[in-house]
């Protein structure tokens, strides 16, 4: 491992030659979010009123139109908009409301209860049925915030995936595109993990990269955040950061798995650090940048750290460490 010392390198900026002919990353960014994403994202009160004035105006159609124009199902849109933004809690208050009100507009019209108790029945109908449609709509929301976790988490060690870490990555340089502060990414590979998978077994590969995620974090600081990006390979991206905090941060971590007792075997990483100080980068480029550096580890010997600064002074500036 080399003694720290900058080694200046001019390297072309990232439309030229040193971004060229690196292997590509698929576009992982965030979903289009639809409709009823951003539904849920509205301020509740409007939701709750929205949901009342559309009760109140079912119930007073109801009543013009009397008994041979009934209007029972509409009462599904208010009980659906409320269950769908906060829950099975508020939805089944929405169904009770929305079985209030059609009993009303039938009490007030042509037609009548015959007695307290039929008008009990027919509440409770008007309740379960609505409850009902409630309760199902929460469930296939609950089952579909499971499964929007699952697509940004890796199963294995619990931490953000590829795909959220891309969609992280993509707000961090727009906010420092409009602050000026640096950005700081940490791609990282586990030396020899094949041979630990070969000689321990698949179990204890997956054991040794979940007990990579807390000896990471103790390296890092609340803001950053560590994602799998596959296989044995992960990345940190350390906002507002700059070359000797990134750097910092990275051998705080090679010295946490140095005083790890329980690895199955020695453990090290080959890093490569891409440290943004000025100018704007795509998530595409700065990727490359950081994957390339960590590849050279690899090619002289692993156990080591290589950063680049890009929009340095008089040219990109190359560390190793």
């Amino acid at each position: 491992m080399a003694d720290g010392a900058a080694i200046r390198q001019a390297l072309p900026e990232p439309s030229d030659t040193f971004f060229h002919g690196l292997p590509r990353h698929r576009n992982r960014g965030e979903a289009v979010k639809g409709p009823l994403t951003r539904w849920r994202k509205l301020p509740l009160p409007a939701v709750l009123s929205l949901a009342a004035v559309l009760v109140l105006v079912l119930a007073l159609v109801d009543l013009r139109t009397g008994i041979d124009i009934r209007f029972s199902i509409f009462y599904w849109l208010p009980i659906a908009a409320v269950t769908w933004r906060a829950g099975r809690g508020w939805g089944l208050a929405a169904a009770g409301t929305s079985a209030v009100a059609r009993l009303w507009s039938e009490s007030q019209g042509l037609f009548t209860h015959d007695s307290a108790s039929v008008a009990l029945l027919d509440f409770l109908f008007y309740f379960i049925s609505y409850g009902t449609l409630c309760l199902l709509l929460a469930k296939l929301r609950d089952l579909l915030d499971l499964m929007e976790g699952m697509a940004h988490t890796d199963q294995v060690t619990g931490i953000p995936n590829a795909r959220a870490f891309h969609a992280a990555i993509q707000r961090e340089i727009a906010l420092s595109a409009k602050t000026g502060l640096p950005l700081s990414l940490a791609y990282m590979d586990v030396d020899n993990f094949k041979k630990v998978n070969d000689h321990f077994g698949h179990e204890a590969g997956d054991d040794l990269l979940r007990r990579l995620v807390p000896a990471a974090r103790t390296a890092m600081r609340a803001g950053d955040m560590m994602a799998r990006l596959g296989g044995d390979e992960f990345a940190i991206l350390l906002p507002s950061t700059g070359e000797e905090e990134a750097a910092t941060a990275v051998e705080r971590l090679r010295g946490n798995l140095g005083d790890e007792a329980k690895w199955p075997c020695p453990v090290t990483l080959s890093v490569g650090i891409i440290t943004v100080s000025k100018g704007i980068y795509t998530v595409e480029e700065i990727l490359h940048a950081a994957d390339a550096l960590m590849y050279e580890v690899k090619r002289s010997g692993k156990d080591g750290v290589r950063q680049v600064v890009l929009g340095a002074k008089g040219g990109a500036v190359r560390k190793e460490r």
